[in-house]
């Protein structure tokens, strides 16, 4: 057997497996909840619930993602395929606890303290063996090496047209991107660390708020879990776009609706600036801001959704809130309230506009006496006036605006409406048509079956014709009555 046949079975294997999302979802959790245990064990300490449910769980949550996505472009494999084989993978994870452990490794697994002056050396003796780096461990350079290797060899096999070459440099891309989460926190202080005041030193840009709350314990694990955020919820789009399409189709459709919400939550934002003092604005202020407009973005593309899609999309918001503050908390669930109430869209749309700006305004408070207070409630009237506008449809109520397919509230409706349709057919095709069912029959002639060319339904969707003959079916069935 060839290496590639090799290869090829257990990439067929893995893509084969016979999982739900929800049980390559518990795979995933058991992995990361079991890595940070063992790493909490050789540590001889317990985490805290911040770095625990959030730090933690996003720090691999961005590398998968991340990885699956620099795969999908170079290997062209389908992604969920791809997705279910790197969460499979993701159990190699595992392994650089036990490696330190073997090895006697007398680091503790972290971030490399990254600098300015020890980047370059970092970057050219990472793979090296010989030499001790802090916070990657020979554990965690075996499993990055590991990690490259592989991805360079999925590539090779999946690839029809030029393997080599796009295997190859996937291996390389692979390298950087290993180096960047291995030092994120310090990287990221590299970066801003010149715009933002301060000492200096990491945990420092990391904690010191000024003009927002700053929590009791756990500030540095709130941060980097809102900054890990950012990037995975642009990459979310993405994904949806990948493994829902219709999901992403229904964002298109909806996409008025969708600025207005996420306007109500940009302007929330911008008054939160307003409020907040501009010489005294820290990194981690700014941080807990955007951390209050990604709660509100999700929460506003969640409202839109049914079923498993706002339940995660919900959850990822309460996360945020949590990680923002105690107000934004508060708020956020305010908002995902208001955004299920019952009555016309008239209604509760303006009140959902403003509870997405309360929740994105929420960290930096709500002193309307301030100088931007004015700004407050002109912005809450500007918002509230654009969403009674935004030609939402009630829950209740048909189709507005002539549009070319029925929208996506009473999708289903006219799904079942097009059943039904049918099966009225079937029937009259399989009896004899006497009395009322002739009648039927003969009035549908007149108006043409969907797909026909009489006027009264010439470049309608077939679910409009539907819907319109089943109505007349059932204002002559009552006439004979």
């Amino acid at each position: 057997m060839s290496l590639k046949s090799y290869i090829d079975r257990w990439v067929n294997w893995g893509a084969g497996l016979h999982a739900s999302p929800w049980q390559l979802g518990a795979l995933f959790a058991f992995t990361v909840i079991l890595r940070n245990i063992m790493e909490s064990l050789s540590m001889g300490m317990v985490f805290s619930a911040p770095a625990f449910i959030l730090h933690f769980p996003v720090a691999y949550v961005y590398p998968l993602l991340t990885l699956v996505f620099f795969m999908r472009i170079f290997s062209l494999y389908d992604t969920a395929k791809l997705l279910k084989i790197m969460v499979l993978a993701w159990t190699l994870t595992l392994l650089p606890p036990v490696i330190d452990a073997l090895a006697g490794t007398s680091s503790d697994i972290g971030y490399f303290p990254l600098e300015r002056s020890n980047a370059l050396w970092f970057l050219l003796n990472f793979f090296n063996p010989g030499v001790d780096l802090t916070g990657t461990t020979t554990g965690i350079r075996i499993e990055a090496a590991i990690g490259c290797v592989l991805a360079g060899i999925f590539t090779w096999a999946v690839e029809p047209r030029q393997r080599l070459f796009r295997g190859i440099l996937n291996t390389l891309v692979f390298a950087p991107v290993f180096l960047t989460f291995f030092t994120w926190p310090y990287l990221v202080t590299v970066i801003f660390q010149p715009l933002f005041p301060g000492d200096g030193l990491t945990h420092s840009l990391l904690q010191w708020h000024a003009a927002t709350e700053p929590p009791v314990t756990g500030a540095t694990h709130y941060i980097v879990y809102l900054i890990d955020m950012i990037p995975v919820s642009l990459l979310s789009l993405w994904y949806v776009k990948e493994l829902a399409p219709e999901r992403w189709k229904e964002l298109k459709e909806t996409a008025g609706g969708h600025a207005a919400r996420a306007l109500a939550a940009v302007t929330g934002t911008t008054a939160a600036f307003a409020v907040m003092p501009g010489n005294g604005t820290t990194f981690a202020d700014v941080t807990i801001v955007i951390g209050a407009l990604l709660a509100s973005l999700w929460i506003a593309a969640g409202s839109r959704w049914k079923g498993a899609f706002r339940g995660v999309a919900f959850a990822v918001a309460l996360s945020l809130a949590w990680a923002s503050g105690w107000m934004t908390l508060v708020t956020a669930g305010l908002a995902m309230a208001v955004s299920g109430l019952p009555g016309p869209r008239r209604l509760t749309e303006p009140l959902l506009a403003a509870a997405l700006f309360i929740t994105a305004l929420s960290p930096a408070g709500f002193s309307l006496a301030a100088g931007a207070g004015p700004f407050i409630l002109v912005s809450i009237a500007v918002i509230t006036l654009l969403s009674m506008k935004s030609g939402v449809p009630d829950d209740h109520s048909p189709c507005r605006g002539g549009c070319s397919s029925p929208c996506i509230i009473h999708r289903s409706l006219a799904e079942r409406a097009c059943q039904e349709d049918r099966h009225l057919r079937q029937v009259r095709k399989d009896r004899p048509c006497n009395g009322v069912r002739g009648q039927i029959r003969s009035r549908r002639r007149r108006h043409a079956l969907p797909g026909g060319d009489h006027p009264s339904v010439r470049g309608r969707p077939p679910l409009q014709v539907c819907l319109r003959n089943l109505h007349g079916q059932g204002r002559l069935l009552r006439s004979h009555a």
